[in-house]
């Protein structure tokens, strides 16, 4: 199982490996950029 600060550099990694900003995820998603950053950083 993963813990917060690994699925968050996981989400990252991602998001950059395919070009996208926060917006683009966070759009993509239906959430917040603010709420996708928090996933980044491991805080949500």
């Amino acid at each position: 199982m993963l813990d917060k600060s690994e699925l968050g550099r996981r989400v990252k990694a991602e998001r950059l490996a395919r070009d996208m900003t926060l917006k683009q995820v966070a759009d993509a998603a239906d959430m917040s950029p603010t709420h996708i950053s928090e996933i980044e950083r491991g805080r949500t």
